[in-house]
């Protein structure tokens, strides 16, 4: 019983967090297919200056391709929204039901949180 408890007050936890967008990521460009294509930036470290960048040329940052339903989701995190307004204007945008929205916008918020281009701030009780 207490188990079950927990699962349900984490569930609710992650449906009250706030997702944020990564303000590094740049976004390079928006495909006719509806989807989009970021790139993350990579932090110089300190063997990717002149005069071993000139012999290695190092990429500037990590290029990642969203497909048009990860592309909602992320353009979705732009304002700071809580999961579950995502949730429902998925839900709403895709005539899902709650629970079927749920599992996909938080199963692209996993692989977006993953990458690097957004993060969850949990709210406080």
């Amino acid at each position: 019983m207490a188990k079950d408890s927990k699962l349900k007050s984490d569930w609710r936890d992650m449906l009250r967090a706030k997702v944020m967008r990564n303000e590094a990521v740049q976004v390079l460009r928006s495909n006719e297919d509806g989807s989009l294509e970021v790139e993350l930036p990579f932090r110089k470290r300190w063997f990717m200056h002149k005069p071993i960048n000139l012999i290695f040329p190092f990429r500037k940052g990590k290029k990642i391709r969203l497909d048009p339903i990860g592309a909602e989701v992320f353009s979705a995190c732009a304002q700071k929204r809580t999961v579950e307004s995502i949730v429902d204007w998925f839900a709403e945008e895709e005539r899902l039901s709650f629970h079927e929205s749920r599992m996909t916008v938080s199963s692209y918020l996993r692989i977006l949180m993953q990458e690097g281009l957004v993060a969850m701030e949990r709210r406080k009780k």
